[in-house]
């Protein structure tokens, strides 16, 4: 399973290494990448240091990213409201949603759940049980058909986000008043 982002607390890395420890798939052998860097990195990267299934790349380049996101059985982006921030839309779950590859959890704060539409699993922010559950659930319980049907969701809901229109939206052209 992935997580690709900033290493940060409100990103929901904390919660995630905790699931990690919780999860039958660790047991099966499943491992979890964490890919990127930030400001818990070195903090996270003491806390798995017994973990050899928990493994950090922090030199990702955007070449890179697509690949990681496309051969995941899981991505995990289970971000929460911190007080000095809030995931104001969550480009990373787009960028999942283009790449394909296995299902996409994360937690509905701030613009996640624009990000991702109908096309991820949901967990709520913060709970490690849960998000422990769900990965299980996803990697373990799911059928081919509906990971199959979540990936084809995700990719259709991303292509609808269109950046000269959402451009256009914000910025709209006003009539041009013709003096007579």
């Amino acid at each position: 399973m992935l997580f690709l982002s900033r290493v940060a607390r409100a990103k929901g890395i904390y919660d995630l290494v905790m699931a990690y420890g919780q999860m039958e798939a660790r047991e099966r052998g499943i491992k979890l990448v964490v890919a990127g860097t930030g400001p818990a990195l070195d903090h996270v990267q003491a806390m798995a240091k017994e973990d050899e299934n928990i493994i950090f790349l922090t030199d990702v380049d955007d070449d890179e990213k697509p690949l990681l996101m496309n051969g995941c059985a899981a991505y995990v982006l289970p971000t929460k409201p911190e007080p000095d921030f809030v995931e104001t839309f969550g480009i990373a779950l787009a960028e999942k949603g283009l790449a394909g590859g296995g299902p996409i959890i994360t937690a509905l704060t701030g613009g996640t759940g624009e990000a991702v539409g109908d096309a991820a699993v949901i967990v709520e922010a913060g709970d490690v049980a849960g998000i422990a559950a769900a990965v299980d659930r996803v990697v373990l319980e799911m059928s081919a058909e509906e990971r199959r049907d979540l990936e084809v969701r995700a990719r259709v809901h991303a292509m609808t986000f269109d950046r000269g229109r959402v451009f256009d939206d914000l910025f709209p052209v006003k009539s041009a008043v013709v003096a007579a």
